[in-house]
């Protein structure tokens, strides 16, 4: 819900005699309950799973498919919408994504970023999981999290959050605590959100390459972009990804 505006994600049914029908996102009045408009992905298939999740912010809609294939099977995707228009204004996969990653089982926007988790990648071990931060209206995109201490199944991105510049993400399988006990992980906005920003003044410029440089040598957390704890040459490309990318407005 966001003002007056409810989003209501419809993934898939099945209607005897007519077959399966394509998921759809529904815009109603909260006042009246009349129906405003209809959202569908103008690529989309009925086994997509478009719309299993969604989140309405700031007059845009984010809806998830994670069972749509690009590379391969299930890989997902992400779209964003106008909520006044309908028109589709994002089309988001992520340039790494794999068979069965699940990208877009979960979505969170706020103030034009969006996150989106994939919690069966396997960056950090099988299903281990992981989530992006995309920007919602050119999709670019601006991070990727995976936990510090992530492992094989432990689902890491199944949920998601963002809230002024706050990542919450959930690990419903994580056994810290015992036997699929779960987790979650909190990221700040300094590695989260504009992770080259390192000055944190909100300006991409040589003080933050002359920042990250010193904050890599000393093995400074602030260096750690991907944030798994290890410093390597995938946290020199996130910088430089991130850097070249721009924070957001």
């Amino acid at each position: 819900m966001d003002g007056t505006t409810v989003a209501v994600g419809s993934r898939m049914y099945f209607v005897l005699g007519e077959g399966f029908t394509l998921g759809a996102v529904r815009l109603f009045d909260v006042s009246s309950g009349g129906l405003l408009r209809t959202l569908n992905a103008q690529n989309g298939t009925w086994t997509d799973f478009f719309a299993e999740s969604i989140d309405i912010d700031g007059g845009l809609v984010a809806v998830g498919a994670w069972a749509r294939s690009i590379f391969f099977d299930h890989s997902g995707a992400a779209y964003v919408f106008d909520a006044a228009t309908g028109e589709q204004i994002s089309y988001i996969f992520p340039a790494d994504g794999h068979d069965r990653d699940n990208f877009g089982a979960s979505v969170s926007l706020d103030d034009g970023v969006l996150v989106i988790g994939a919690h069966q990648d396997g960056d950090s071990g099988m299903v281990a999981g992981s989530a992006y931060l995309f920007d919602a209206e050119n999709g670019s995109q601006i991070d990727k999290l995976l936990a510090s201490d992530g492992a094989a199944f432990d689902y890491f991105g199944t949920s998601v959050c963002i809230d002024a510049g706050v990542v919450a993400i959930g690990a419903i399988g994580d056994e810290d605590n015992g036997a699929e006990s779960g987790s979650v992980y909190v990221f700040g906005s300094t590695n989260g959100i504009c992770a080259a920003d390192l000055t944190g003044d909100g300006i991409l410029d040589l003080a933050d390459l002359q920042a990250f440089i010193t904050m890599f040598t000393a093995q400074d957390p602030g260096a750690d972009i991907d944030n798994n704890g290890v410093f390597d040459l995938a946290d020199i490309q996130a910088f430089v990804l991130s850097f070249t990318t721009g924070c957001p407005v």
